[in-house]
């Protein structure tokens, strides 16, 4: 079975976009799909980590062992500190990339 990609997005921060990425994570992998994550960016970054990012790329390496070739920077290329819209947060001087 093949899956066009899907696009979570929303609004406003911590309204559950990697909550609900996270169940369609594992539900499609239940189907037999190999389940790969990308974020492109993260903002609210503390230290260099992207916690949800994390917890996505975590995920998806439970499911589809492809996953595991990848960095973090591969999942979560554009971090940002500060936790607002990424055209906003761009404004920040920290960046990771």
């Amino acid at each position: 079975m093949s899956l066009k990609p899907i696009f979570i997005t929303a609004t406003n921060t911590d309204v559950g976009k990697t909550y609900t990425a996270l169940k369609l994570i594992k539900a499609l992998s239940l189907q037999g799909l190999h389940v790969g994550i990308f974020k492109p960016i993260e903002t609210g970054v503390i230290e260099d980590k992207p916690l949800d990012g994390v917890m996505l790329w975590e995920e998806a390496k439970k499911h589809n062992p492809k996953m595991q070739n990848l960095t973090i920077g591969d999942i979560v290329p554009y971090r940002f500190c500060l936790s607002a819209s990424p055209y906003v947060a761009k404004g920040d001087t920290q960046i990771s990339l």
